[in-house]
């Protein structure tokens, strides 16, 4: 279910795991979002993979939801919508730790496999 599929995403995030949490997203997929002042665009999973893999390079990741609403739109695609607080930092524990607010948009498509997959993913910090 989709309700799944967003969990193992916060869960992949938490655990810093790019490998699996790219494994979520269509072959097609896109990811788009801010980080340090500067638009990011993905367009498929391997570029989607270094964009995860850059951002989940340090030793402290966190993520906290703080909203997050599920629309149906037809029994193939889902909108899910809300927003979360991430925390980045360094390698080492005292290393600086950035912590955002975040606001995110996730597209949802369901394969004819009835696999579940990411297919558009927006964030924006607030």
């Amino acid at each position: 279910s989709v309700q799944m599929l967003y969990a193992s995403w916060l869960d992949a995030i938490r655990m810093r795991q790019s490998s699996r949490l790219v494994a979520l997203y269509a072959e097609d997929a896109i990811l788009r979002g801010d980080f340090a002042t500067q638009m990011q665009i993905g367009c498929g999973r391997g570029a989607i993979q270094s964009r995860f893999d850059s951002v989940l390079y340090g030793a402290n990741v966190g993520i906290k939801p703080l909203g997050t609403h599920f629309c149906e739109i037809s029994s193939e695609l889902v909108i899910v919508t809300g927003s979360y607080q991430i925390a980045l930092g360094g390698m080492h524990a005292n290393d600086p730790v950035t912590s955002t607010c975040t606001n995110f948009t996730f597209v949802f498509r369901k394969e004819r496999s009835g696999k579940w997959y990411i297919i558009e993913h927006h964030s924006s910090t607030q």
